[in-house]
């Protein structure tokens, strides 16, 4: 359902509530009118809720599937702690953007600085000095492994250019 689609007519309400002050329905007719008004009560907040969620949800499947900019604030996120949330999972995913962006980027510029190592160990190390504290153990494990094996093939190759 569609919460656009969802209409609620006050007037019956106050309808309904007038009949029961009145006292012309029985304890039972009370009782199921009430049920009835707390059933679409709750529907309309479980609707006000579940719609900003499943939002946000597509969004995320956008996200993981590499859809650049997928993740947005909501336009209308109903309540304070949905529009937190949007909020905060909007700049959690630009942030991991720009920082996938950074280091594709990164890796580019190091093929194509393949040919001198030393761009390629300064350009490891700047990444190293800017990320470091957001960087997982395996990735500064693997950055300081391949600026090693930079440092050997540095060395083999200053080794057969002094040789010839």
């Amino acid at each position: 359902m569609n919460w656009q689609a969802v209409n609620f007519d006050w007037n019956q309400v106050r309808a309904f509530l007038a009949t029961v002050e009145e006292g012309s329905l029985s304890g039972a007719a009370r009782a199921l009118g009430l049920l009835a008004l707390a059933f679409v009560a709750g529907l309309l907040v479980s609707f006000a809720i579940v719609r900003p969620i499943k939002d946000l949800k597509a969004q995320a499947l956008r996200a993981v599937e590499g859809e650049p900019g997928a993740m947005v604030p909501l336009e209308s996120p109903v309540t304070r702690d949905i529009d937190q949330l949007s909020q905060a999972v909007s700049t959690m995913a630009r942030s991991l953007e720009e920082r996938a962006n950074y280091m594709r980027e990164f890796a580019s510029h190091v093929s194509h600085e393949f040919k001198t190592p030393l761009t390629a160990m300064r350009g490891s190390i700047e990444l190293l000095q800017d990320h470091l504290g957001s960087m997982t153990e395996e990735e500064q494990v693997r950055f300081i492994s391949n600026l090693d094996s930079d440092v050997r093939r540095d060395r083999k190759s200053t080794r057969l250019n002094s040789s010839h």
